[in-house]
Order: C-alpha cells, then structure tokens, then sequence
C-alpha cells in the first residue's frame, strides 16, 4: 500500500539531514547535495557514435526531488529537467536522448496516483508534491528548444541569435559540456545563479541525498568507461559571507549562499601516452554569457598555473606557457599536438589556478583560487590489447580550496 510520509517531506522544505554527511571539503564519493558529472560527450545523430549515460541514485529512504542542468564546455546553463526519486530510487538516462528531447519520466504521487510511473519499493517512500503539477513528468522539449540545446552543446550558432555561439566549434557536430544535479526543495524551472535558486528561501536544499556515476560509451569503437560523479556536499545554509569560496560562488557573487563545498586546484596525474588522455573541467570565476562565434569566449584562453610533466627517471619538462586547457571543459589526448610530452610514461603536476600574470581582463581573471576536476582515460586498444579495455579515474587532489598549493611562478 502506498504511504504518505509527511515528515519526508517537511525534512526536503527545512533542509534537514536524511543521510549521514561525510568531511566537507574532501573528494569523496559521499552523498550529496549537488551531483557534477565534468565531462559528457554525445553524437547526437548516430546510434552507434559516443554518448554518456549518467545514474542518480537516491541514498536515502524518503523521496528527494532533483534537478539535472546541461551546461556547456564555456560553462553556461542552457537546458534543465526536474527529477523526482522515491526512496532508494535510480534514474538512468543518456545525454543524446535528453538533446534530442527524450525526458526520463518521474512524478511524485500527486502526478503518479497509480504509481505507474514512479512505482515505489518495499523499503522506500513516495510522497505528493504539488509543486510538481505541471512540471512532472516532464513534457517533452519543443523543436524550438531542442534546436537552442542542440547548438549550445555542440558550438553552432544559436537560432534566433545570429553568430552568437554559447560554446567552442569543434566542427564535428559532437555535443560536449557537463552536468549537474542539485537537490531541491520544491520542483523548479529556474536554474542554478538565478533569483530564488539559492538561499533560505530558494528553492535548493541543502540535504545531502544523492548519489551518481556516469559511462562514456563508443559502440563502435568498442570501447566503455565509467566513474562515479564528483560529489559536492552541502552545509548547512548561513548568513552570506563575501568572499566565500563555493562550487557555484561564481553564480552567486561568492556570497556562500550556495554553501556546496569547493573543489581542489593543482592535481598529479600518471599517463601513459600511448593511450591517455585527460578530461579537464574547470571554473571560468565569472558568469559567462553567448558570444559572436567568430571571437574567443568571454573569458578568451583560461590561464594555466603551472604543467609540469615528468618521466620515470624525474626529469621534468615545463609546459606551463602552453594554451593548455583553455575552457571550462577540456579532452586533451597525452602525446598529440596539444600536450606533446617526451617521454612515453611519467606523472604530471596540473596546477590549475588561475594566473593573473599576461593580457588577461582583471574582471574575468583574479588571483584567486579556482576550482577543477582531472580525470585520466586510459584506452588499451591503442597498445593493440583487446577493443574495450577503457579506464575512467579521477587524478589525485594535491591540495583543496581552503589550503591551495600554488606551483607555478618560476621553474620547477
């Protein structure tokens, strides 16, 4: 029989703990309040081409409500969809399917009388929420909307917006970027920096409830990685403090209302460079808006601390004045043209704070601390193994927002 738990959700509306919180501030796969899958790719028009499937996993056993935001490789929202999980709940979908306009569908039992479309488990609670009338199950994008996204994501020029461009052409059609879910307190068309978002009266919560793992899938390449999301655990909202530093500090004037725990700066990664290649997401530190497509991004090439790669026997090359990286969102191959390291195998130190040094806008660059996320894939077929033989992991923090390491200014 289905139950109706008040209390579940007066713990969503107050913000109050439904899981135990891990230490704030460390990189662990803890349940969270905001989910980041850094890197997503999709051909949007091949089946047999790249794509991303992402799970989000309830931890808990009262119903949470989510929101799934797209974003693209300059950092900037253009799509989003609300989820709601019961208890104990998974949610798994694609981001081809999502651009191309196929929703997964979820709703409270206020949408979901039958519990047909949100059926819940022996141990689990559903609930009714009637902020969701209308928004759940989501409806389907129209051709007008899925166009604006479709472009967004894969560096075109926006429709109904001539030569301005919310991303960086590669000219392959591939739609690229990130993704985030935050927890919510009550279903939302809004999207993370914007009014009512954030706050004690927003409409995010600061309950730690979620869980999640992405896979970069290439059937015809035969290959398959996955890993889990980065975690962003949430405290407990207080006053706003100037200056905070955040995960979405740059969306709300780094006042903390956020209250999303940061991300760490300067990483070390091992490579192998026949086979390796790094995904790279990082913060821009400003709101960034569509620009004319034939300039740079608002934000031009985002500045590189330091890159030092080193070989086995510790010799070490500094590549920290190369155009490394230069978006929020980067896959660099090991040994290609970009990043052309000498030695076939080795470990490098990313140092991924921004440097004010250069001809770079002091209103887009500063000399504080920015955020990032090293990701290294390893594919074995490149060495003649088996086809399919892909690893996913996530490089090794050398420091957190609270204690930065700084590694670049001089030589090594």
């Amino acid at each position: 029989m289905k139950q109706h738990v008040a209390w579940a959700l007066m713990a969503l509306a107050v913000g109050l703990p439904m899981t135990v919180q891990a230490t704030v501030g460390a990189l662990d796969a803890a349940p969270a309040a905001t989910l980041l899958f850094p890197y997503v790719e999709a051909d949007l028009d091949a089946a047999t081409g790249v794509n991303t499937v992402l799970s989000i996993h309830s931890a808990s056993a009262q119903p949470v409500l989510a929101n799934v935001v797209l974003w693209t490789e300059a950092g900037i929202p253009v799509f989003s969809f609300n989820l709601y999980l019961t208890g104990y709940d998974v949610e798994t979908f694609s981001l081809r399917d999502v651009v191309n306009g196929t929703l997964p569908a979820t709703a409270s039992s206020t949408q979901d009388p039958a519990d047909t479309i949100s059926p819940m488990g022996a141990r689990s609670v559903d609930a009714p929420l009637t902020s969701c009338t209308g928004v759940l199950p989501p409806a389907a994008p129209d051709a007008t909307t899925r166009a604006r996204v479709r472009a967004s994501l894969t560096g075109a020029a926006l429709p109904g917006n001539a030569g301005m461009c919310a991303g960086p052409s590669r000219g392959d059609g591939i739609a690229r970027g990130y993704v985030t879910v935050d927890v919510l307190k009550s279903c939302t068309l809004l999207m993370p920096g914007q009014p009512g978002y954030f706050g004690s009266t927003g409409v995010a919560s600061y309950v730690n409830a979620l869980l999640g793992e992405f896979v970069l899938v290439h059937p015809s390449a035969q290959t398959v990685a996955g890993a889990s999301a980065v975690h962003l655990e949430a405290t407990a909202p207080g006053q706003p403090q100037r200056g905070s530093t955040t995960f979405y500090g740059r969306l709300v004037g780094f006042d903390g209302s956020d209250a999303r725990e940061s991300l760490p700066g300067t990483w070390a990664a091992d490579y192998v460079s026949a086979r390796a290649e790094l995904l790279v997401w990082r913060d821009p530190r400003a709101v960034v808006t569509p620009w004319p497509c034939a300039a740079e991004p608002p934000y031009g090439v985002l500045p590189l601390e330091a890159l030092w790669v080193f070989d086995r026997q510790e010799q070490v090359v500094d590549m920290s004045n190369q155009p490394l990286f230069p978006h929020v969102v980067n896959r660099t191959v090991v040994g290609d043209a970009a990043l052309p390291v000498l030695a076939k195998e080795g470990w490098m130190i990313l140092g991924l704070h921004h440097r004010p040094e250069g001809t770079f806008p002091a209103s887009v660059f500063n000399p504080d601390n920015a955020q990032s996320v090293v990701l290294v894939l390893t594919q074995g077929e490149r060495l003649g193994t088996r086809k399919g033989f892909t690893a996913l992991r996530t490089a090794m923090p050398l420091d957190s927002q609270t204690t930065p390491l700084h590694v670049g200014g001089g030589n090594p």
